[in-house]
């Protein structure tokens, strides 16, 4: 959007109009901006930051699921959007949070402070649905986010995998104290502090919902495309061991006709 010509400002209020989320453009009938708006970024610096991140994610989901890290994607961005419960209850933190006076009086007027901020958030909660319904999307965060807890959940099948290759080392004499019981236990250490991140940095959002962290960013949303990430790597995983389920039935019953 900061990109648009001088000349021709009206390119940019076209895709904002077209492609950026809004409740005003869902409302209208635009039943693509859930998603188009992961397309679209504020600047040269926004879209570098999303793609580097988008990369190592989808690459790691497109080795286990294929093609299907598209709608992982899209679905996530699209979650992110259309979370209007959390949209709100993050601008209303934002709100109560920037005028709250508790903390800042003398610890004889505390009782007094808690009342006064109660009431601010009371009031934020009746501002918050105007703002969110003025505020315009962009970007693929919420999107990424999801790809991102679809490869914690990948690394945690790893490390669970890793783990047990590990133990039957352990039961097996002649290969214990070797070079390979070695890099497993390095693999799973990487891993661990891998997930360990990623864990840490989901919740360091959810902190920054609850405490109304000021600034630009969709907290919510990315909260809410992790989520989904979560959600999405479970079905899938259940839906393979199910068709395995399926086939082995099928194998099972087809010898038996051989019989």
């Amino acid at each position: 959007l900061s990109e648009c010509p001088r000349r021709d400002w009206r390119l940019g209020e076209r895709i904002v109009r077209n492609l950026a989320f809004s409740e005003g453009n869902w409302r209208a009938g635009r039943w693509w901006v859930p998603m188009s708006y992961a397309f679209v970024h504020l600047d040269e610096e926004h879209r570098m930051g999303n793609v580097i991140a988008l990369l190592p994610h989808a690459s790691r989901v497109h080795g286990a699921f294929g093609g299907l890290w598209v709608p992982i994607f899209l679905g996530g961005a699209a979650t992110g959007a259309l979370d209007r419960w959390g949209k709100q209850f993050q601008a209303t933190r934002k709100l109560s949070g920037a005028v709250a006076v508790k903390g800042l009086v003398p610890e004889p007027l505390e009782g007094a402070a808690h009342a006064v901020d109660r009431l601010t958030r009371r009031v934020a909660g009746w501002i918050a649905p105007t703002i969110t319904r003025s505020t315009v999307y962009v970007g693929a965060s919420a999107g990424v986010w999801a790809l991102l807890g679809v490869s914690m959940c990948l690394t945690l099948e790893s490390i669970a995998d890793l783990l047990l290759e590990l133990s039957s080392t352990r039961g097996n004499p002649s290969r214990r104290g070797d070079a390979s019981t070695h890099g497993v236990g390095f693999a799973i250490a990487s891993h661990a502090l891998s997930a360990y991140a990623v864990g840490r940095q989901a919740w360091t959002t959810a902190a920054d919902i609850a405490k109304g962290a000021q600034g630009p960013v969709d907290h919510a949303g990315h909260l809410d495309g992790f989520l989904f990430g979560l959600g999405a790597y479970s079905v899938l995983r259940l839906a393979q061991r199910g068709g395995r389920r399926q086939r082995i039935v099928a194998g099972v019953l087809a010898s038996r006709r051989t019989w």
